[in-house]
């Protein structure tokens, strides 16, 4: 008898191991290096510690972009640090961040030219 080809599994048995991802030790390390490199920043004085905390973000945002495109496609138990990312998108993290520096000045730049209320439309 011919077997059947295994299908794909659904979204709600994958969901407990999606939730328990971040309590594996890989996350858990990286984690711990960014806090650590934030304490680091609050001990140093003020260039050094906006430089400090500006590498933390672009640290987190990296890995965080980093583990949701390799849990998307089913790596639950691989370290998606240590894995490539697959299509050509490891500057992502950074054009989130500049995305978000871009909209954060336009709306400064539109809320003192034209006010709150046409800034926030």
């Amino acid at each position: 008898m011919a077997r059947q080809p295994q299908g794909i599994k659904p979204y709600w048995e994958c969901f407990p191991a999606f939730f328990r991802y971040p309590l594996s030790p890989d996350p858990l390390l990286s984690c711990l290096g960014v806090a650590l490199l934030v304490a680091l920043g609050d001990w140093l004085f003020m260039p050094l510690n906006i430089a400090a905390q500006f590498a933390a973000w672009a640290v987190c945002a990296r890995f965080a972009f980093q583990v949701l495109e390799k849990t998307a496609i089913g790596h639950l138990h691989d370290n998606p640090a240590g894995l490539a990312v697959g299509h050509g998108g490891q500057y992502l993290a950074y054009k989130q961040i500049v995305v978000a520096l871009v909209a954060g000045v336009s709306f400064i730049a539109v809320a003192s030219l034209f006010g709150q209320i046409a800034a926030s439309l």
